[in-house]
């Protein structure tokens, strides 16, 4: 079997931008009263590393723990253990103003458009928040300014500062989460299933600004996903998560042309042929 935690071919000679070092998270085991709850093992042992301008995909089914492990490489979620090494540094117990400083170079997308943003402010106050906390405009104006850059760059009007994200569709509104992740001028974005709320006509642009937006700015991608024809053309490696594990991880058109792993195989026989004529030995994307 292919294994788990092979390495970018790269990686004797460059710092990988972000490690997982036998990463585990389990939830439970509380006790409560006279019992103990169950202990769910949400990622099990999981080790890898992503290079500095990589696109990195985590793909499974809903439970298998991607979203955990994307998480925990944020430090939004702890690990219960293992460790995460960011550009060669151990942060996994990085807290107050050293996390903080951490925020600006790692952002995530969250998956629900419509749930990520608060209704109760402006596209403006969403995306400028960020942009005031790292301290990256001096002025009121200077931040109006660095909002409305960021609206266009990510295809939407700068005009659209002053609305709120109810008078947004649902593909407008990840754009402004997307803008919002880009305020603070990160170097690691993770896209957890960020066009899997999105309807299908709206999915591949999304995708494409991801791409256009990880080549202007050399940005690093790690994408969480349950759906492979998603990653399919925008990603460099794929870890196939099962389970809480990692049971496969290879260069993409390795894994696509010569899927080692059942569970990986039954991934990739679930992607719908662009015809019902269209043979099922290879998929079609």
């Amino acid at each position: 079997m292919r294994p788990a935690n092979a390495s970018h071919p790269a990686s004797h000679i460059a710092t990988p931008i972000i490690e997982a070092s036998a990463l585990t998270k389990r939830f439970g085991g509380e006790r409560q009263m006279f019992t103990r709850t169950p202990t769910v093992h949400a990622v099990n042992e999981v080790s890898f590393a992503v290079q500095t301008g990589e696109t990195f995909a985590i793909v499974g089914e809903s439970g298998c723990g991607k979203s955990t492990l994307g998480r925990m490489l944020l430090r939004l979620i702890d690990a219960t253990q293992g460790r995460v090494l960011y550009q060669g540094e151990d942060i996994t117990h990085w807290q107050g103003a050293k996390l903080r400083r951490l925020r600006r170079d790692m952002q995530i997308i969250f998956q629900d458009p419509f749930a990520s943003l608060n209704p109760g402010m402006t596209v403006g106050q969403i995306i400028g928040e960020p942009v005031a906390f790292h301290g990256l405009a001096s002025s009121g104006s200077e931040r109006r300014e660095r909002v409305a850059q960021l609206l266009t760059k990510v295809g939407l009007q700068p005009a659209y500062a002053q609305r709120y994200p109810h008078e947004f569709s649902g593909g407008q509104r990840q754009r402004i989460g997307i803008a919002r992740a880009l305020a603070g001028e990160p170097k690691l974005i993770v896209g957890d299933e960020p066009v899997s709320a999105l309807d299908v006509s709206v999915q591949a642009q999304v995708i494409n600004l991801l791409e256009s937006l990880k080549a202007e700015l050399g940005l690093t991608l790690i994408m969480v996903a349950h759906d492979l024809a998603v990653i399919r053309h925008m990603s460099d490696r794929v870890a196939v998560m099962y389970l809480g594990e990692i049971v496969e991880l290879a260069q993409v058109d390795e894994l696509f042309d010569a899927p080692l792993h059942p569970y990986t195989q039954a991934l990739l026989r679930a992607i719908p042929a662009s015809s019902p004529h269209e043979r099922r030995t290879k998929p079609a994307l």
